[in-house]
């Protein structure tokens, strides 16, 4: 950061760094505190540039402690991060003024250092109640997050100079376009890291949906037993649905999701979206639906357009208590479908019925904090909805008086002789087919082959690509479930070499990884993947697909055979 920078202005620069959001964040969600903070540390002050504050810790950005005041200090002066459980039960931290002052009993706090090797500040998380880390991956978090925030403060050194480099020489064509691919390289970056921390949350994910489906199949029925799986199975979903809706905010935001465009009937794309979230409504809360009996046909992608449904039903349900309901209604008037989500929960104050739909934005009420998430579906509801020509728009009577979004999409005329009707497969029945899982995570593959097990299935488990290809050398299984980033042989080498093999020519071979972006997609089925899906799989859709693909591949078998 440029010393001669007035230190106000600094903050000020830092604070609208983009990212920052989105990391504090997932620093809160990873170690289950309720306060991140990024903060500039000078000599005398400890001063919040960016905050995340779901504890009403009251310290917001601009905030400012004596610097001897704080742990931070310490930080400064050692260059070390700091590390605490539990204050009470620290050696060097239980008689320390710190936790008591601030009132916290766990903490943790990285230094930040720029590219130049400056000591700009630290990275800090802290929660009133004690807490259980993974040093492990901790540590590896927090230094990728401090080094992406050096680099972005770095990046905002180096347009502030090209800017006043252009004001003062010729070449202001150039720099403009090296300042611009400075930004591109920024923007590359960061897409990478989203993708990998993406693939390294889904990874874990995978393996708590195998278990709990292994619970839900071996254990004996009970409504206990219900209802912890189902709860558990819930907050899965959610976790995936977040990772999935981060990476689509950062795709649409470039201006790289194309839409998929077919004539789609959207009352059967929205009776769909409807039983996708049916779990939500459970246990009081209702949903209420009026549909039309007639078709409405649309211009659109049917996944994008069932992703608009489902994040407007999931806001609905998140803010509304467990005895409230939910009304939606569809209907078509003057050119358009018209889609109404109504709800009777917390409700919206009319000074955010525009700002609602911007990044990271959530009620401004501690209801809305508690009931969590990062405050990008109704984000990517708008930016989808307006990819297809259309508009969505809030409305509220006030707080506590419930919110209606109301959407818009123009329609195209009916043509006769039936509507395409979504394909939807069933799950074929468990046989006696062998199949292969190769997953370098021993603790996914282990579960996911358990669970197949369970449904009637020969299944093997390797831990390595090598180890995969004698394993289906020797055995030669019909279905072979193949993870992407393995290390010395990845997924995609592997699958070639299989490919290679004359005994694997006609194996159904599936991607199974925590890479799910169009480009990966694309690399599976050049390397002779039949299918690709993104971890934590639905055990519904994985048989769906493996009984789909395996049909494909007798029919072309045989096929084959009467060519011969």
């Amino acid at each position: 950061m440029q010393a001669d920078l007035p230190l106000t202005v600094q903050i000020e620069r830092v604070k609208h760094i983009p990212i920052l959001p989105t990391l504090l964040a997932v620093i809160c969600q990873t170690t289950g505190m309720g306060f991140a903070v990024v903060a500039r540390v000078t000599s005398d002050r400890w001063i919040a540039c960016q905050v995340r504050d779901e504890i009403q810790f009251g310290l917001e950005a601009g905030g400012e402690l004596p610097i001897e005041t704080t742990i931070c200090q310490q930080i400064q002066d050692t260059h070390h991060p700091v590390l605490i459980e539990h204050v009470q039960k620290s050696q060097v931290y239980c008689q320390h003024p710190t936790p008591a002052l601030y009132g916290f009993q766990s903490y943790i706090s990285f230094p930040i250092f720029l590219p130049s090797g400056e000591f700009f500040g630290t990275l800090c998380a802290i929660d009133p109640q004690p807490t259980q880390l993974d040093t492990v991956k901790i540590k590896g978090l927090f230094t990728a997050f401090t080094e992406l925030i050096a680099f972005h403060i770095q990046q905002l050194d180096t347009l502030e100079q090209a800017r006043a480099m252009l004001t003062q020489q010729v070449k202001a064509h150039q720099l403009m376009e090296q300042a611009a691919q400075v930004m591109q390289q920024a923007d590359q970056r960061k897409d990478e890291f989203l993708a990998m921390l993406a693939h390294e949350l889904r990874n874990p994910l995978a393996t708590v949906r195998s278990g709990l489906a292994i619970l839900a199949v071996s254990q004996e029925p009970g409504p206990m037993t219900e209802k912890a799986v189902g709860m558990m199975n819930r907050q899965v979903n959610h976790l995936v649905h977040m990772v999935d809706d981060l990476l689509d905010v950062s795709r649409i935001s470039r201006g790289k999701i194309e839409l998929k465009t077919e004539r789609v009937n959207l009352v059967v794309l929205v009776q769909q979206a409807i039983e996708s979230v049916r779990s939500l409504f459970q246990q009081g809360r209702r949903l209420h639906v009026e549909l039309p009996t007639g078709p409405i046909y649309l211009a659109g992608d049917a996944t994008r357009l069932a992703q608009v449904v489902t994040n407007l039903l999931t806001n609905g349900a998140r803010y509304t208590d467990e005895q409230g309901s939910v009304w939606l209604r569809l209907h078509h008037q003057d050119g358009e479908a018209i889609l109404v989500v109504r709800d009777n929960g917390i409700g919206l104050p009319a000074d955010q019925f525009s700002s609602i739909f911007e990044l990271f934005t959530q009620v401004d009420n501690s209801l809305a904090r508690s009931k969590g998430g990062l405050g990008l579906g109704l984000t990517l509801v708008k930016r989808l909805v307006e990819l297809h020509g259309g508009r969505v728009a809030a409305q509220s009577a006030g707080l506590d008086q419930g919110s209606t979004f109301t959407v818009h999409l123009p329609t195209v005329a009916v043509v006769t002789g039936g509507t395409r009707k979504p394909i939807a497969e069933t799950p074929g029945k468990a046989g006696v087919l062998r199949i292969l899982v190769i997953d370098d995570n021993a603790d996914a593959a282990m579960t996911l082959g358990m669970l197949l097990k369970l449904k009637g299935y020969e299944v093997h488990t390797r831990t390595s690509g090598r180890a995969g290809i004698e394993a289906a050398e020797q055995g030669q299984p019909e279905a072979i479930l193949l993870d992407i980033g393995m290390p010395e042989l990845d997924g995609y080498e592997t699958c070639r070499q299989i490919r290679q093999q004359p005994w694997g020519q006609h194996i159904v071979v599936i991607a199974l990884t925590g890479y799910g972006q169009e480009e990966d997609q694309q690399r599976t089925q050049a390397a002779g993947f039949d299918g690709h899906l993104v971890k934590p799989v639905d055990l519904t859709v994985l048989l769906n697909l493996m009984a789909k693909l395996l049909h494909l591949k007798q029919a072309n078998s045989e096929s084959d055979e009467v060519t011969d």
